[in-house]
């Protein structure tokens, strides 16, 4: 069985910068246990939102755009999309 392989993780400068300051130690070692405990293997694949789509492709529920990320790769950037209605996710081009 292969070694399970380490996540490094690093705090954007200012991430933390709309919690108090008194709970920013805590907020950090909660994101850094949850990395921790955090099994690739379990989580499900993403799929890519059809191009032109408006509305969640496996209900029809509204859509809402979250954040924009880098894909390694020839991916690009996409962006998340999460539906408020089944809580599907899904992969697209970049509102902006």
């Amino acid at each position: 069985m292969a070694a399970k392989k380490k996540l490094k993780v690093v705090f954007q400068k200012g991430a933390f910068d709309h919690i108090p300051e008194d709970q920013r130690e805590e907020a950090q070692q909660q994101v850094l246990k949850a990395f921790e405990e955090f099994d690739p293997q379990d989580v499900e694949p993403v799929d890519p939102l059809p191009e032109g789509a408006q509305a969640c492709p496996e209900c029809g529920g509204k859509l809402s755009a979250g954040p924009v990320i880098e894909l390694p790769e020839d991916d690009g950037v996409v962006q998340v999309f999460d539906c408020n209605e089944c809580g599907r996710s899904f992969l697209g081009k970049p509102l902006n």
